[in-house]
């Protein structure tokens, strides 16, 4: 019974375990997404008041892009752990906690005088 009890409480362990990795990817994708949202805000507002105001010549349109594709790769991380990277993490967790609960049969081991072994019930 020992055995059968080990066997659910590791799984169970490792269910918590995977449920912390889950809230702590989740906690680094707020930060990362209020740094990339900062960015983002920054680098518009940058593109559309000050190089639009200083600018009249072809660097303008190349600077206005520039910000504008440094604004988004600032939220590349965010967006990357919220559409994608949560989901692996979950479906180990759903996986540990079924075989948290799973039923454990086990049985006992005999060896023969002719060396074979033989499984009985227990």
């Amino acid at each position: 019974m020992e055995l059968r009890d080990a066997f659910g409480h590791h799984f169970a362990d490792r269910a918590n375990a995977t449920q912390r990795d889950i809230n702590e990817l989740f906690r680094i994708g707020r930060w990362s997404l209020a740094i990339g949202l900062a960015i983002l805000i920054t680098c518009l507002l940058f593109a559309h008041v000050v190089v639009g105001a200083l600018f009249v010549n072809p660097l303008r349109r190349l600077l206005e892009e520039s910000l504008l594709i440094l604004g988004w790769v600032a939220n590349w991380r965010p967006l990357e752990i919220f559409l994608y990277d949560w989901w692996p993490l979950v479906r180990r967790r759903d996986l540990y906690r079924r075989i948290s609960k799973a039923a454990i049969e086990t049985r006992a081991v005999v060896q023969s005088e002719s060396g074979a072994a033989a499984c009985q019930d227990g």
